[in-house]
């Protein structure tokens, strides 16, 4: 309360009075200033209008931009020229911004590297001969981009919040973030992390094997897991544990357990999961037992290229693999019932 701090402590240093009003002037009520006060017959403005961090995980980056109008007269066109480290568009925006409105022009993202970026937005021309004032024409921002894929994890334990640990490992099986946890009764883990272009597996494991669910009266817990805005998890039903695997590269998500890159992009597939892939990991042969006729196998590296392929026509094969360089691969069979994905390790 103003009235009862203003000068209530013998310490000046703790009154209000004598930071709000050091010069003694004793003055109760000061004018406001509306920034959006209109001041002149023709004005336009201009504003980036999408999201950027000064360190930005991820690599497209967005170039929209607000026009508004600061005058009386109507903003009917204007040219815009914009762009990222000199690499300059022109925009010719048409349209009837009345006095005080505002329009967000939506313009394509880009694709940046690693490293420091400059963006750079100025108005041209208008249809308002005689806006002179050109302070607020112009708008600029620059950042550091981190090309990589952003992972966010939000957990909240139950009452056995002691038997929950979180891993990040990549698909070489470096651990990149070991044995988080374990956490108390209801703990919050929240964390985000900026991972470069690769193939990972996020796994948070529950030795109790009841998962999140409410223990002693205690409410359940809760597991989010976003990548890239993505949300692959927001349940408590985790088991024993859950591992979500996926891979980014070249700025785009590619989810493990929902689709399979090949040479064009993302195949979309009725997933097929009766078969079992063994040994694994693997040092020269894997074999595979299906309930279904196999009709065709590929293997995948991380990159998403096809590194094998070959047709069949049984319940059961065997593939030599001592061609495959250690590290992470994606198997995908072919089954009249659908398509199967399975991780291999070759060692």
């Amino acid at each position: 309360r103003f009235d009862v701090s203003w000068d209530y402590s013998n310490d000046i240093a703790k009154q209000l009075k004598n930071w709000l009003d050091p010069c003694g002037t004793n003055e109760t009520t000061i004018e406001g200033y509306d920034p959006n006060t209109i001041t002149a017959d023709e004005d336009a403005a201009l504003q980036y209008a999408g999201y950027i961090s000064s360190d930005f995980c991820g690599s497209k980056v967005s170039q929209d931009l607000l026009l508004r109008n600061r005058g009386n007269f109507n903003l009917t066109t204007a040219t815009i020229s914009y762009g990222f480290d000199g690499n300059m568009q022109q925009y010719n925006w048409t349209g009837n911004l009345l006095a005080g409105e505002n329009e967000t022009i939506l313009l394509d993202s880009v694709v940046l590297s690693n490293g420091n970026h400059s963006f750079r937005a100025f108005i041209v021309s208008t249809n308002l001969a005689n806006d002179t004032n050109f302070v607020n024409d112009t708008a600029s921002l620059s950042a550091t981009i981190n090309n990589g894929v952003n992972v966010e994890v939000a957990l909240t334990t139950n009452y056995y919040g002691s038997e929950n640990t979180f891993q990040i490992i990549d698909y070489v099986n470096n651990t990149l973030i070991d044995d988080q946890g374990p956490f108390g009764i209801m703990d919050s883990y929240n964390n985000s992390f900026c991972l470069p272009e690769g193939g990972y597996c996020i796994t948070l494991t529950d030795d109790g094997g009841d998962g999140l669910a409410p223990a002693f009266f205690v409410d359940q817990g809760n597991y989010m897991l976003n990548v890239n805005g993505e949300e692959l998890y927001n349940t408590d039903a985790i088991g024993d544990g859950v591992s979500t695997c996926f891979k980014y590269y070249g700025g785009v998500f590619y989810s493990d357990t929902s689709a399979v890159v090949d040479t064009t992009g993302i195949l979309d597939v009725n997933i097929f999961n009766n078969f079992i892939l063994y040994p694994n990991p693997s040092n020269g042969v894997i074999n595979i037992k299906s309930t279904e006729r196999i009709n065709e196998m590929d293997i995948y590296n991380v990159a998403g290229v096809k590194v094998y392929a070959q047709q069949f026509n049984e319940k059961q094969i065997s593939i030599l693999t001592t061609h495959l360089s250690k590290g992470m691969y994606l198997v995908k069979v072919h089954t009249d019932k659908g398509v199967g994905v399975k991780k291999l390790v070759i060692e």
